[in-house]
């Protein structure tokens, strides 16, 4: 079945694996093409009880697309380079800080933000 005539896509790994470990489906966005060789992905956001965010692209067979992205609050945000990371970073302790993230194989730091 089409990933993107409905929410299909969360029966496929990895996104399967989320759902008991308390992560739920918050928004999809439509699908488009960015044009840098993917092809045509759906922006998938899941959020668990403790605030955390992961996005995922999704693609068209309804696999991850290239990688992840984690965001635990507002002061950094993690990136998970293929599936079974992003899955570490799901079951991480929402305490975690950054280096402790990062010694997670496969997981690298994406951005720090800077309050002004």
């Amino acid at each position: 079945m089409e990933a993107f005539g409905a929410h299909d896509f969360v029966n496929n790994y990895p996104f399967s694996e989320l759902l008991p470990l308390g992560w739920r489906v918050e928004h999809v966005a439509s699908p488009k093409d960015r044009g840098n060789g993917e092809g045509v992905i759906r922006v998938a956001r899941f959020v668990d009880g403790f605030g955390r965010y992961l996005v995922f692209d999704v693609n068209a067979a309804g696999g991850m697309s290239l990688h992840a992205t984690y965001m635990p609050d507002d002061s950094f945000t993690v990136v998970a380079n293929y599936a079974g990371a992003a899955l570490r970073l799901a079951a991480s302790s929402p305490f975690a800080s950054p280096e402790e993230l990062c010694a997670l194989p496969g997981v690298e730091l994406g951005h720090r933000f800077v309050e002004a």
